[in-house]
């Protein structure tokens, strides 16, 4: 678990450096499932969204604030 962190500790630097600033990384979570999505295969965001709010959602392997 230590290892995963620092790895995506360094995967969210390298990738902010490599992006405008509007569009950084603010967290990075490791999902067990893929994200739920609509008939047009759109990530469903809004859920994500509620799920996180009210923590009816499975916890994520690691998160990466």
């Amino acid at each position: 678990k230590q290892r995963m962190d620092a790895y995506l500790k360094e995967l969210k630097v390298k990738v902010n450096q490599l992006v405008s600033r509007h569009s950084q990384l603010n967290d990075v979570e490791l999902r067990q499932e893929p994200f739920e999505k609509t008939a047009t295969m759109k990530i469903k965001r809004f859920l994500i969204n509620n799920d996180k709010q009210s923590g009816t959602n499975q916890k994520p392997d690691t998160k990466l604030s």
